[in-house]
């Protein structure tokens, strides 16, 4: 098996523990990798926060990923979490 200790792994889509996001997620966390998760808006949250902690530590929410914004500023952001862990 390969490794995916000190990588960043942006997981989206996780609406439940049936979900092929959280069975993505869940690998990616299982070779070391830590996690972003993304969620559609505050009414999700309460759903998928309990989900990102079953993952483990090493793992951030982010809210929505607004697909209107540009690539460059997703981006951006998602660099702004790496530097800060």
């Amino acid at each position: 098996m390969f490794s995916l200790a000190g990588k960043k792994a942006l997981v989206v889509g996780i609406a439940n523990e049936d979900s092929i996001a959280f069975g993505c997620a869940k690998a990616f966390r299982a070779q070391g990798a830590d996690l972003a998760i993304t969620f559609q808006g505050m009414k999700s949250e309460p759903f998928v926060r309990p989900i990102a902690e079953k993952l483990g530590l090493h793992v951030r929410l982010l809210p929505k990923a607004d697909v209107s914004l540009s690539v460059t500023y997703q981006v951006r952001r998602l660099a702004s979490w790496t530097l800060q862990t």
